[in-house]
């Protein structure tokens, strides 16, 4: 409200004249005390279902000259109305009260202006127009001609009716389900802005949805699996078209549901309907085997499974009214299902089923993985089955099995065609770059070799990096039927095994992956398995990849392969390469001439100047002498050594009893003077370099390091004639040692 004061002149001269200041003094300016504070409210639009939101937009403004006091908001919502929220947006300088419900703030400056939006649930079974009343106050408000609003939301009740039919014929697996979905409304109001959904069931996706409309009904803009119509009045239809695509190895029924939303609908009860159709599967073309397992199921273990022959070898067997089926992939199973009675053929129909089956009851039992169950109920249903000359050529069925009375369930469908052809694919090619290989430099630039690289934590390397050639190990290197073996002898002991897929006959070059424990693998991706030094994975992932192979004939030429497995799931790896080509000349160096200098020999005087002896001289702590010394002649104990090629035995019988063996490295054919270092104990040596073991008394080492010298020996009919040969031994990777020398003429 606006005040405007109206004096006349005359007064004012009155007023000026009778003392109201002295001459020439200004009369004082006042400050504005009013405030002009307006209000408006507005409701949706559009009509809005019963049942359902709907907001309300209050703005509160202040036209001035002054700053409004103690502005406040009084929203009475229609009886049909649940307020159940208030937000706030201020600007022109105003600001929201903390609490946006209370819609009260102590000042709104002039030009400022507040917007609400009051949220409220329209009450069920509404219909029409529904008004409400909504005010502003303020403690210093000039007018209140503009205080106060009246927004309108209209509502409406539509009881909208679903209803569907799914494929008139069973569909079959690969191909696809056409279901006819409608939305009818039966009144009594038009029903706008209709969200809907249609949801295809398990094994499909959705290919496309259309829609034909009838008396006035509106098509969504964008049919799809969500969609809104904009209007449907009474009597219109709305007709949908929804097409899926079945996957081809669908187990059961396969179905589409339509979802109307509820809102402003009084009969809920038909706002969904489910339509459905028996899924069936070609009798021709790939064979499968599906699995579902619910959670709480011991068998499977809540998860699913998906087999052909081209991810697993698949076993299916016939005897009389008994079949039994094997699964040889990631995972192992085996299974038998048997019809009532006793029929010499299976036979189509509907079972109830117990594991051991019965002359009323089928026969059923599917386990695997070291599980299975000690009871089951369950259900067999054969589909189809058909023989030729007796013998099975397709067949389909699907069951249900529970085990030990439980609920979980295990599902599963068998669809077997005898002339499926499927096989595993091979090896892939071109090889992805992005897999390991030897770092450069890392590997020798000629010869044959094995490279390990093991990181921290994996189990079989130990974290090490190491390289073998045949210059200090003997590498083996074989191939059969698919499977290429690697051995490693040295100082470490290895064994590899890489075995390409069921579908190859010979390895080829390509990347073979996801792999599993040799021989415990998946046939149809090809198994690894690498270990030794007494390790060895429980069970592993991995892959190898063959870069360049060759044959001469069937027997293996060449071969560049490298490989990285993990244990039991572990991120560590191990990793390797191999290089070999048949026919590398590199072989082990032989004893080293002339000797090295500072070996051990025995003290001056120690020994008789003719005649065989054995001289043995123990450090203190020596487990095997016992720190002392020995001198055996033939006065004393019988000596007598023995051997032929590249190997000597020692044998002491008198004073306890002492034997030896000393074996050169596998590149000589025959013992020769000279330096054999860096020995391990014989029999578990390193053969590229030779071994030797001393033991007697009862006592020998577990792990030994030594070296022996021959100082002369000669040969009779190829067996030893004489020998000077010194040694010295220490157990257990210990520094005390046990030393001896031997002189020896037969």
């Amino acid at each position: 409200m606006q005040v405007r004061a109206l004096v006349s002149a005359g007064a004012l001269c009155l007023l000026a004249a009778c003392g109201g200041g002295d001459e020439g003094d200004a009369a004082p300016q006042q400050t504005p005390s009013g405030a002009d504070v307006s209000i408006t409210a507005a409701g949706p639009v559009t009509v809005m279902a019963s049942g359902s939101l709907t907001t309300i937009e209050v703005i509160v403004s202040n036209a001035g000259p002054a700053t409004a006091r103690n502005v406040a908001v009084a929203a009475n919502l229609g009886a049909a109305l649940t307020r159940t929220a208030v937000t706030c947006a201020a600007s022109g300088g105003a600001t929201c009260p903390a609490s946006p419900a209370s819609m009260s703030v102590p000042s709104l400056p002039v030009n400022g202006s507040l917007r609400y939006v009051v949220s409220a649930a329209i009450a069920s079974g509404t219909r029409g127009a529904v008004a409400s009343s909504i005010t502003v106050s303020a403690d210093n408000d000039s007018a209140t001609t503009n205080n106060s609003a009246a927004p309108v939301i209209n509502a409406y009740v539509a009881d909208l009716v679903v209803s569907g039919t799914g494929p008139a014929t069973p569909v079959s697996g690969g191909g696809t389900a056409v279901y006819a979905m409608s939305v009818t409304n039966t009144g009594p109001d038009a029903a706008a802005n209709v969200q809907m959904d249609s949801i295809v069931g398990a094994g499909q996706s959705l290919r496309s949805v259309t829609c034909t409309s009838s008396a006035g009904a509106v098509c969504p803009a964008t049919p799809g699996a969500s969609m809104v119509t904009p209007s449907v009045p009474v009597g219109g239809t709305l007709s949908f078209t929804v097409t899926a695509d079945v996957a081809a190895t669908m187990i059961g029924n396969v179905a589409n549901t339509l979802y109307v939303s509820p809102a402003g609908d009084p009969v809920q009860s038909n706002n969904v309907v489910t339509v459905s159709s028996p899924a069936v599967i070609p009798s021709a073309g790939q064979s499968f085997i599906q699995l579902q397992s619910d959670a709480g199921d011991w068998v499977g273990q809540g998860r699913s499974y998906s087999y052909t022959k081209a991810n697993a070898v698949l076993t299916v067997t016939t005897s009389g009214n008994r079949l039994t089926v094997g699964v040889n992939g990631d995972e192992w199973w085996n299974a038998s299902f048997q019809t009532p009675g006793s029929s010499a053929q299976l036979q189509p129909g509907t079972y109830a089923a117990s594991r051991f089956g019965s002359t009323t009851f089928a026969g059923l039992d599917w386990g695997g993985e070291g599980r299975g169950c000690n009871s089951i109920e369950g259900t067999l249903v054969v589909d189809s089955v058909s023989y030729v000359a007796g013998a099975l050529s397709s067949l389909d069925l699907h069951f249900e099995q529970h085990c030990e009375g439980g609920g979980p369930a295990l599902r599963g469908q068998v669809h077997w065609v005898a002339s499926d052809t499927t096989a595993a694919a091979g090896p892939v090619s071109p090889v992805p770059s992005t897999l390991w290989r030897a770092p450069a430099g890392a590997t020798p630039t000629s010869g044959n070799y094995v490279y390990l690289q093991s990181d921290g934590g994996d189990f079989i390397g130990a974290g090490r990096t190491a390289t073998y050639t045949q210059a200090e190990a003997a590498l083996r290197v074989s191939v059969s039927n698919g499977l290429l073996q690697v051995g490693v002898g040295g100082d470490d002991d290895w064994t590899g095994d890489f075995q390409a897929m069921n579908s190859l006959s010979t390895l080829q070059p390509g990347l073979y992956s996801g792999l599993q424990r040799y021989p415990f693998h998946n046939p149809t991706l090809g198994g690894l398995s690498w270990s030794g030094n007494g390790r060895g994975c429980n069970t592993l992932t991995g892959w190898f990849v063959i870069d360049s192979i060759t044959y001469a004939g069937n027997a293996l030429a060449s071969v560049d392969l490298r490989f990285e497995q993990h244990c039991e799931g572990g991120a560590a790896a191990l990793r390797g390469q191999i290089h070999w080509v048949a026919g590398d000349p590199t072989a082990p160096p032989g004893p080293l001439t002339p000797l090295p200098a500072g070996l051990w020999n025995a003290p001056a005087g120690a020994t008789p100047a003719s005649g065989n002896y054995v001289y043995l001289q123990s450090d203190a702590g020596d487990f095997i002498g016992g720190g002392q010394t020995y001198l055996y002649t033939p006065g004393t104990a019988t000596v007598s050594v023995t051997g032929s090629g590249r190997q000597a035995q020692v044998n002491v019988n008198g004073g306890g009893g002492w034997s030896a063996n000393f074996v050169g490295m596998n590149s000589i054919a025959q013992l020769t003077p000279g330096y054999y270092g860096n020995l391990q104990r014989w029999p578990f040596h390193n053969a590229a370099k030779g071994g030797m073991n001393w033991s007697g008394n009862g006592r020998g080492c577990n792990t030994l390091s030594g070296w022996f010298v021959i100082d002369s020996i000669s040969f009779a009919s190829g067996n030893i004639a004489s020998i000077d040969l010194r040694f010295e031994q220490h157990c257990e990777g210990g520094g005390p040692a046990l030393r001896g020398k031997i002189h020896w003429v037969n």
